[in-house]
């Protein structure tokens, strides 16, 4: 009993102690580290939402006049012409009416003869009045006549002089009539005419919503009978953006977008119209956005659901870094050995002694050249030129370097270098690069940078924090504006750590014999 006590007591002793060594690795086991390299290259930026294809122009095309569909013409996918008859509403009643409307002009043209016949009649019986008046004036000039009978031909004279008035006005009011019963059928005939239903417009039919033998009904708006596009070789689409990327929005710009009939393949377009027309839906403000999406093949069809893509910026041969390392920040378990920045000796992990820095500030010296060169097309006198500014520049910092000068000071000088730089640049500019330096100047600050920070092993496989300042950036990469990182360099996205993928799933407290 006491061996076999013995043994069981070692047995436990030996455990306890593998099982704490086994712990105590388990925490001063270094950190795995997953890491990205810097790049240098393109980098575009874009803003993404979804749309709908259209026709650029669309027209309903419908009836004025209410009545049974005679005949259908067209149908889906009927390429029609301007003028050509589409469809026919039953004429019947509507000729009905344009009869009626002539029988009844046909009357008052033959009361306008009446009335006029009348007025000659009156104009007659005037002349008799007037000779009957005109004898019995001189037949009492001689006494032969009383002066009743004078007073009696002056009377009748004034009625017949009256009865000519009013035959005229019969007649004026006949003409009207007739006019009244013109503008009857004109109407009629109008009618009858829109029982025809012709197309606007050349086009194709993209929708046909009634059907033969069906009554329509127009009161107080015109049914509508097809849909017409006028040319789908010519399409757009209309993308709803959020009022946070529509500032970034102008006329211009590139656009390349997907549909789902075609996977795999882009088609490309421009932005022509930034519409002011806010809709809000679920407390979410957007503006309608107008691409143009040209279809010499057709194939895009009315309707179809896109996936645009609009770039707002693209940038050539800059520092771009994975947003998974800017977002990245190391866990209360791993230790942090210093940071670096801007301007201090923690890069990359390492102390840089004072030439490794002055190499590092002349590979961004010649970055930035590259970049102006290309971009104002610089000749070699003038790079030269700027090249002697740039080493100018790096002689002040390394001596402020050496000076012992705080980081804050030195940040400060490189500020209002970078500002006094870009007046002495512009006398070595032609005024066309100047233009160019300008508008170039203008959409970095459309786009201003924002501090950011990267880390690297360090000593002792610890981390090293690197301040940087990013720029814009396509969703997965981000450019650095400033800071001391170079392409190729490490930097980290992610860690894990050996003890807890080793005591993953087992419970605390139990020894793992």
């Amino acid at each position: 009993m006491r061996k076999a006590l013995f043994f069981i007591l070692a047995a436990a002793v030996a455990a306890a102690g593998v099982w704490g060594w086994m712990a105590w690795k388990g925490r001063s086991s270094s950190p795995t580290w997953q890491l990205a390299r810097i790049e240098q290259g393109a980098l575009i930026s874009q803003v993404s939402s979804t749309g709908t294809v259209e026709a650029v122009i669309t027209v309903e095309v419908g009836s004025q006049v209410s009545g049974q569909i005679k005949e259908l013409l067209a149908d889906f996918n009927s390429e029609v012409s301007a003028g050509q008859i589409i469809a026919r509403i039953d004429p019947v009643n509507f000729e009905a009416r344009v009869r009626q409307a002539e029988a009844d002009l046909a009357v008052a043209q033959a009361n306008v003869a009446i009335q006029r016949s009348a007025v000659v009649k009156a104009q007659v019986a005037l002349a008799e009045a007037r000779r009957g008046l005109d004898r019995n004036r001189a037949l009492y000039a001689r006494s032969s006549v009383s002066k009743s009978q004078i007073d009696e031909s002056e009377s009748l004279f004034d009625q017949a002089a009256a009865q000519v008035k009013m035959s005229d006005d019969q007649v004026r009011q006949a003409q009207a009539q007739v006019q009244l019963r013109e503008a009857s059928l004109l109407a009629s005939r109008t009618d009858l005419d829109h029982t025809i239903i012709r197309s606007p417009v050349d086009g194709v039919v993209i929708s046909r919503r009634v059907d033969r033998g069906q009554t329509v009904a127009a009161n107080l708006q015109a049914p509508t009978f097809f849909t017409i596009a006028q040319d789908l070789k010519e399409m757009q689409v209309i993308v709803n953006l959020d009022e946070a990327d529509i500032g970034r929005i102008q006329t211009g710009q590139r656009a390349k977008f997907t549909v789902d009939a075609f996977p795999g393949e882009d088609f490309s377009g421009l932005v022509i119209q930034v519409r002011k027309a806010a809709q809000t839906m679920q407390n979410v403000v957007t503006y309608p956005v107008v691409v143009s999406a040209p279809n010499p093949d057709l194939r895009l069809l009315p309707g179809m659901t896109a996936t645009v893509n609009i770039v707002v910026d693209e940038r050539q041969d800059v520092l771009k870094a994975p947003n998974a390392a800017l977002r990245f920040r190391p866990s209360r378990e791993t230790g942090v050995s210093g940071s670096g920045g801007a301007g201090s000796p923690g890069t990359g992990g390492a102390t840089q002694s004072g030439s490794s820095r002055a190499s590092r500030a002349a590979e961004e010296a010649e970055t930035r050249l590259r970049g102006l060169t290309k971009a104002l097309d610089l000749s070699e006198e003038q790079q030269t030129r700027i090249r002697d500014m740039y080493a100018q520049g790096r002689e002040r910092i390394r001596a402020m370097y050496m000076q012992g000068a705080s980081k804050e000071d030195i940040q400060e000088e490189v500020k209002k270098m970078r500002d006094r730089g870009r007046e002495s640049l512009l006398p070595v500019l032609t005024p066309e690069q100047r233009e160019k330096f300008a508008r170039l100047l203008s959409a970095r600050a459309a786009s201003p940078s924002q501090p950011g920070r990267l880390w690297v092993p360090g000593p002792d496989n610890r981390p090293v924090a690197i301040e940087v300042m990013t720029g814009a950036g396509d969703g997965s990469f981000t450019q650095i504006v400033r800071g001391e990182v170079r392409a190729g360099q490490e930097v980290i996205v992610g860690e894990s750590h050996p003890a807890a993928a080793r005591s993953a799933g087992r419970p605390p407290g139990r020894l793992g014999f």
